[in-house]
């Protein structure tokens, strides 16, 4: 059973899905959920999120949705049922966009635009 956390905190998960536990690889996979809320309730569902502890990262978004919702889901439970269960019973929540992940290209924490500003510098240089 994955543990809940808190908000801002992260488990490491590698490229490929898998949570780096040191005893045990548990296969994950990286989703995530862009959620619009009622008028005047994003902060209270967001809370409610909180409340759960089932989120890796929480963001507030503009645009056509409210929240963005990183999730990392057991591979052993289906996607749709765990979303299902673990949110979509909170108050507030209009309706939600899912969004599957294949590849982490730079894990979490990792500076992606440093590979990103080299490159264009070498394109610079041919």
């Amino acid at each position: 059973m994955l543990r809940g956390l808190r908000c801002g905190e992260t488990i490491p998960v590698s490229p490929g899905g898998q949570q780096r536990s040191g005893k045990q690889e548990s296969a994950l996979t990286r989703v995530f959920v862009q959620i619009r809320c009622r008028p005047g309730t994003a902060y209270s569902v967001a809370n409610r999120i909180a409340d759960r502890e089932i989120y890796a990262q929480l963001y507030s978004t503009s645009g056509r949705f409210d929240l963005l919702l990183m999730l990392h889901v057991p591979d052993d439970e289906d996607v749709g049922r765990y979303i299902h269960d673990h949110l979509l019973d909170i108050d507030g929540i209009e309706r939600t966009e899912t969004i599957m992940t294949y590849n982490a290209f730079w894990p979490i924490g990792h500076d992606g635009m440093a590979k990103v500003k080299s490159a264009k510098a070498t394109d610079r240089d041919e």
